[in-house]
């Protein structure tokens, strides 16, 4: 999240009018136009420290919507009145209020796309997820409603942690069932690509 001031500076520095916030967006998800009336998704996050994790996410999506994978062309990145931001292209369509099982079957699809699209370049995502991955948990352990999960959840993380990790995928890091577009029965845009990463898809 970032505050508003930040938001509407950065808007201006682009040279960009503020449309409205998009519901439920996060971290200042907001339509935005330029002087030609095109429209854009602007996103900021408050703090610059995330400056390289947003252009590496964008610079990622960016490779995949050249495969013909439905990212949104992401326009640029940067950092400004102590805000990280990034800007993409308007994609069409809307979330969907229930993900039907021609939708998931479009998705898993396109998961599949992820495999081997970092083209020569090598992650260790799972290892940088592990110490996180852990926390969370302990912090889910610690609550009697989900103890039972925690533990089964740890049991699969001690089993498999020697086991071989792809590492030439791009991991989107939030492909979840509110951050894609469909119109219809048809998938149109996989969304939220600022922390995507290389690693084992």
């Amino acid at each position: 999240m970032t505050d508003d001031s930040a938001l509407s500076n950065i808007a201006e520095e682009l040279g960009l009018s503020i449309v409205r916030p998009f519901a439920g967006g996060v971290w200042g998800a907001t339509l935005v136009t330029d002087e030609r009336g095109r429209e854009f998704v602007l996103k900021t996050m408050q703090s610059e420290m995330w400056t390289k994790v947003f252009a590496r996410g964008a610079s990622l999506a960016n490779r995949l919507r050249n495969s013909g994978y439905p990212a949104p062309e992401y326009v640029g990145t940067g950092a400004s009145h102590g805000a990280t931001w990034s800007l993409q292209v308007v994609l069409p369509g809307e979330i969907p209020d229930v993900v039907s099982p021609v939708h998931m079957q479009q998705l898993l699809d396109l998961a599949h796309r992820h495999a081997g699209q970092a083209q020569g370049k090598r992650g260790a995502w799972l290892a940088h997820q592990t110490p996180y991955l852990r926390m969370s948990l302990k912090t889910i352990m610690e609550t009697a409603a989900t103890h039972d999960l925690a533990l089964e959840l740890r049991a699969v993380l001690e089993r498999n942690s020697d086991a071989p990790l792809l590492e030439d995928g791009v991991v989107h890091h939030d492909f979840l069932h509110r951050n894609f577009l469909a119109v219809g029965d048809d998938v149109t845009g996989v969304f939220e690509w600022e922390f995507a990463d290389v690693g084992d898809w």
